[in-house]
């Protein structure tokens, strides 16, 4: 009997399944605790990257536009006004009594409208780095126009940069006044000369 009762005792052992203890569940969760946060700490500081050299290609693409536009548009000017309503500066181009064209900052956008007796033609963003300031301010010399635009270093970490971006540094872009206009009338008075000799 003794032997028969050992035999079915082994049986029974050996066909419970082993269970997890608490301090392996308590080992195991701590340890995927750790692998989540060292991966979500990864992939945030890869998207603050990718977030920062979009905004740093963006900043530097609308920056060559505006330098561009600015230009064109004050050297095809007749009459320039900056207006300040509510902490909002405007600065109104006119090319002639029935085109104008208005720049409109809010913030680190900067609206620029084409319009055609007092109707909107085309309407250009540019957008640059947060907390960017945008200022409009006539020179010295009443002929020339510029727009500055400063982005604070706070407001772009360097250390999600890779290496060979330049910094961010402010910058500033003059105009002549009606450059166009002058070249164009002097144009047609040479060959009015021209043509009366």
């Amino acid at each position: 009997m003794k032997t028969n009762f050992h035999r079915t005792s082994l049986r029974n052992n050996a066909g419970q399944k082993r269970a997890f203890t608490l301090i392996e569940m308590l080992v195991t969760i701590s340890m995927m605790s750790l692998v989540l946060t060292i991966t979500i700490s990864a992939m945030v500081s890869l998207m603050k990257k990718n977030q920062s050299v979009s905004f740093y290609a963006l900043h530097r693409n609308n920056m060559n536009r505006l330098s561009l536009q600015f230009r064109k548009d004050i050297h095809q000017a007749d009459n320039i006004s900056i207006i300040k309503k509510d902490d909002k500066t405007e600065l109104i181009i006119r090319k002639n009594e029935f085109e104008q064209i208005v720049y409109t900052p809010s913030g680190n956008i900067l609206n620029r409208e084409d319009k055609s007796k007092g109707k909107r033609i085309s309407t250009e963003v540019f957008r640059f780095m947060p907390e960017t300031t945008i200022e409009f301010t006539r020179n010295q010399d009443i002929r020339f126009m510029n727009v500055k635009v400063s982005s604070p270093a706070k407001s772009f970490d360097k250390q999600y940069l890779p290496k060979g971006y330049l910094p961010l540094n402010p910058v500033q872009i003059i105009a002549r006044i009606g450059r166009d206009l002058r070249f164009q009338n002097t144009k047609k008075q040479s060959s009015e000369k021209k043509g009366s000799e």
